[in-house]
């Protein structure tokens, strides 16, 4: 039987626990980018859901739970830029399978560009 006062378990069972990490960077772009992945994967009432995570989309355990770590490995969101699964547009979210695409109208990616994921020189190429 599992111990409910677990911190383990109470993340399982309250998700939201995770957003009381502090990085100072809650009214960032790059913060928007990551809350509507999560919201898009797990949030039935979240535009674009049923394509995303009802279609069994799911963000990886390293960025669900941990917006430190999603900017670590994406680095900071380029202007005009929004966060799309590349080269397969019908993978989950994660390092191997996302970039920062130019979006149309800053929603829908219509070109795709490689940037350096760890911003470095923030330089993004077609």
């Amino acid at each position: 039987m599992e111990n409910l006062d677990d911190p383990k378990v109470e993340e399982i069972v309250n998700p939201k626990k995770r957003m009381f990490e502090r990085h100072g960077m809650a009214g960032s772009k790059t913060y928007a980018s990551w809350d509507r992945m999560l919201r898009t994967c797990y949030y039935a009432r979240a535009s674009g859901y049923t394509k995303i995570g009802g279609s069994g989309v799911v963000v990886c355990e390293r960025w669900k739970n941990s917006f430190r770590n999603f900017l670590a490995d994406m680095g900071e969101r380029p202007d005009k830029m929004v966060l799309g699964r590349f080269p397969n547009k019908d993978g989950n979210f994660e390092l191997g399978n996302c970039r920062w695409v130019v979006g149309r109208n800053g929603k829908f990616p219509t070109t795709f560009v490689k940037c350096d994921p760890a911003g470095v020189n923030n330089e993004c190429s077609k």
